[in-house]
């Protein structure tokens, strides 16, 4: 049992230095349990990052610059990520669930389910990037330079857009793991979409981390930032790349939000009020998909069954569930996501047994993860193959989802990411011993890490400009390049992280590495490489 620690920081009054017009305030954090020169410790939130000389003395920017200080950063991101699970908490989004140690079956490993801390890692690189990562469930903050050099141009970690946006990341993967990690769909694009939304619609500000355009060069704005969710794109405006097609999933939840806030209007709400009824929604709609590879049509069915599934006020503002179903179709149709399906959408099955016959040869389904919700259960099981020496392997995204109402009665069961596969058309060949997989992924990393490293040089001495991206996403390379080569040289890599598995387009056997930023598949009978990324980038 801790002793709290009473600490006062000073933190932006708004998002970040822009949009508060460079005013602090000062706040306590909230449950701090330990703080040490490195970070700061507390029930909800754990920051960590380079040394920063205590925090009694902390002053906003460092000596004779206006880049924010190492002890500023750690206090403003752990007020921000505490606040608003606070926030999230007292709207009935179910936090401690979500981030409970329950298995996937919904078993409590030992006692009481315990929820995890959010764990963060304040300028912890130099890149011009933030990032979550689903196999440590920690978040990520960069620098936009070396900060031992005197480099550093932008701190992420002390800007509440890009927080925040990565604590979407977390959440989201909490209740629904497969989302955003399939091999096709707009599953990445939802997920930025997400992160995007629920900055905007906490702080009730569409434009997302006006800080950014001033480490570009670009004069102070508040209308000028990263993105802003306040727009008109549609599905044909924009391409595949998922926070370019992000930027439609973002702004569906500002422009619900637009449409029912009318205090004279129809729905009878104010900003606040309908601010958070697309809160309540965005959450909701998460748990409520029946495949890892989603278009545009299953988010807006995810989105009008969540509807169904929130339980609205008796008092004011009432709230008219069809006529809120008529607006979020409406917006639906206006951002052109209403397009035909490319696939059988109607895999909907009436039991557990007939999903699994649907699979064929030798499958099994087990639980992968169960999400409460006020309404039921979300449930996703993973399919599994038997080889013909009696072993289970995993199918990569192939998956049953079922959803359940708050008696346990199934409500709905959902095949429509079931891989039917037949009596012998799996080639069980293996060549490659599990050994060499290794060696493979570790040349394949260290060329990929080389690779990037030569682009970033490049670009790095150039002016803020249009190469800015690309500068993001070679500077990301590496560092998955980096960490996947660190990785597969530990001592602690063995060869219980060597695992077959059946993965998408393939009949063969394939070795799976997950290498903490990314995962690895070795074709174990033609030793090709495959490298899939693991991550979310702000």
């Amino acid at each position: 049992m801790f002793n709290l620690i009473n600490r006062i920081v000073h933190v932006w009054t708004k998002e970040n230095n822009v949009s508060s017009d460079g005013q602090a305030m000062q706040v306590e954090l909230l449950d701090l349990e330990r703080e040490d020169e490195k970070g700061l410790y507390g029930k909800l939130v754990e920051i960590d990052g380079p040394a920063h000389g205590g925090m009694d003395s902390c002053s906003i920017f460092q000596p004779d610059r206006k880049v924010t200080s190492n002890c500023f950063d750690k206090g403003q991101i752990y007020n921000s990520l505490d606040s608003v699970q606070r926030y999230l908490t007292a709207l009935g989004v179910n936090l401690p669930m979500i981030f409970s140690d329950e298995s996937a079956s919904g078993e409590k490993n030992s006692g009481a389910a315990k929820a995890f801390p959010v764990r963060a890692h304040a300028n912890a690189v130099s890149d011009l990037n933030a990032w979550y990562s689903p196999q440590s469930k920690d978040l990520t903050f960069g620098t936009y330079g070396d900060m031992n050099k005197g480099q550093d141009r932008w701190h992420l970690a002390a800007d509440n857009d890009v927080s925040i946006h990565e604590f979407g990341h977390l959440v989201l993967d909490q209740i629904n793991p497969q989302l955003g990690r399939g091999w096709q769909g707009d599953g990445g694009a939802i997920h930025e979409g997400f992160g995007d939304a629920l900055a905007s619609l906490y702080a009730n500000d569409s434009a997302m981390s006006e800080d950014f355009a001033v480490a570009m060069g670009r004069k102070p704005n508040k209308e000028d930032g990263l993105r802003n969710v306040d727009n008109n794109l549609t599905m044909k405006d924009v391409g595949t790349e998922e926070h370019d097609k992000g930027q439609v999933y973002g702004a569906f939840f500002w422009s619900i939000k637009k449409a029912i806030a009318d205090p004279n209007g129809e729905f009878k709400m104010d900003e606040r009020q309908a601010a958070d009824l697309a809160l309540r929604i965005l959450f909701m709609h998460a748990a409520l998909y029946t495949t890892s590879k989603p278009t545009s049509v299953d988010f807006v069915n995810a989105v009008i069954r969540s509807v169904d599934m929130i339980k609205f006020s008796s008092s004011p503002p009432f709230i008219d569930a069809g006529k809120l179903k008529s607006a979020i179709m409406a917006e639906a149709r206006r951002r052109q996501m209403l397009t035909p399906q490319k696939r059988d959408d109607g895999a909907f099955e009436p039991s557990h047994d007939s999903a699994v016959q649907k699979a064929g040869y030798n499958a099994r389904f087990v639980p992968l993860k169960k999400t409460p919700f006020s309404g039921g259960s979300y449930e996703i099981h993973q399919q599994q193959y038997r080889t013909s020496r009696g072993v289970y392997i995993d199918v990569v995204g192939a998956d049953i989802y079922t959803q359940k109402d708050r008696n346990g009665r199934t409500v709905l069961i959902s095949s429509a990411d079931v891989r039917t596969i037949k009596s012998g058309e799996i080639n069980e060949t293996v060549t490659v011993s599990p050994a060499k997989a290794v060696q493979l992924a570790a040349t394949d990393a260290q060329k990929r890490m080389m690779a990037a490293e030569g682009w970033t040089r490049t670009l790095w001495g150039k002016k803020p400009g249009a190469f800015i991206d690309t500068l993001a996403v070679y500077q990301m390379d590496h560092k998955m390049a980096e960490t996947a080569l660190q990785k597969l040289s530990s001592r602690d890599f063995s060869r219980a992280d060597v695992r077959l598995s059946i993965i998408p387009g393939s009949s063969d056997m394939h070795y799976e590495m997950k290498v903490g930023l990314g995962i690895y598949y070795i074709n174990a009978r033609t030793g090709d490489v495959q490298f899939k990324k693991d991550v979310f980038v702000n």
